[in-house]
C-alpha cells in the first residue's frame, strides 16, 4: 500500500510538468483567419523566443503589422496575447492549441469573433 500511495504522489508531481503547450509548442509562423460578419481578416503571426520569454508579431495581408504583449501560456494549451490595432483599439486573444492548429476568440471593443489559425513554420 505504502509503495502504490508513493507511486500515485509521484506521479501527482510528475505527469503535470509534461502536459500543456509549452513555449516550443507555439514558437513559429502561424497563417491566422478572423472571420468577420461578411469578411475575413488573413496575416501571419510569428512568436520567437527572446531572452527565454515569447515575444512576438502580427503581420497583416494588408500590410500592417503589429507586436503582441502579454503573451502567456496557460493550463489546458491554452495561449492568451494582446496587441493594439491600427485603429488604436485594444484587442485580446484567447485561443486553444491543438498540436499544429490554434482556434478561440479575438475579443475587441465591438465584440469577439473567432480565430483559427495553422503553423507553417
Amino acid at each position: 500500500m505504502k509503495k502504490l500511495l508513493t507511486l500515485v504522489f509521484v506521479l501527482g508531481i510528475v505527469l503535470p510538468s509534461f502536459g500543456g503547450v509549452k513555449p516550443k509548442d507555439v514558437i513559429g509562423t502561424w497563417r491566422y483567419e478572423v472571420v468577420l460578419d461578411s469578411s475575413s481578416l488573413t496575416g501571419i503571426v510569428t512568436f520567437v523566443d527572446k531572452d527565454g520569454e515569447l515575444d512576438g508579431v502580427v503581420n497583416t495581408d494588408d500590410g500592417d503589422t503589429f507586436p503582441l504583449s502579454q503573451i502567456e501560456l496557460r493550463e489546458d494549451n491554452v495561449l492568451y496575447f494582446e496587441l493594439t490595432s491600427a485603429e488604436n483599439e485594444h484587442l485580446e486573444v484567447l485561443v486553444t492549441v491543438k498540436g499544429k492548429k490554434f482556434e478561440g476568440i479575438l475579443t475587441h471593443p465591438a465584440g469577439e469573433v473567432p480565430i483559427t489559425a495553422e503553423k507553417i513554420k
